[in-house]
């Protein structure tokens, strides 16, 4: 396994808070930077600003990103 840093993929408009990993990830080895600052991971409920919920290779924001935004993801990749 090893470690992808990625732009994740989706729109970002001020409205759309659904993003996803453009790369297989291997588990739930994860961390995700909205504009250079970490954001908490949950695993339930609905995420609040600076956090987002981790579902599969779905992120869901608790902040929607406006356009002009940097959000990146880390992962591991490769099997598990």
């Amino acid at each position: 396994m090893s470690w992808a840093q990625v732009e994740l993929v989706g729109t970002k408009n001020g409205v759309n808070k659904d993003f996803s990993f453009p790369v297989d990830i291997a588990g739930d080895a994860v961390m995700i930077f909205h504009n250079n600052a970490a954001v908490k991971i949950v695993t339930t409920g609905v995420p609040q600003a600076g956090e987002c919920l981790l579902s599969g290779d779905t992120i869901t924001m608790g902040t929607a990103p406006i356009s002009g935004d940097r959000l990146i993801g880390w992962a591991k990749t490769g099997a598990v």
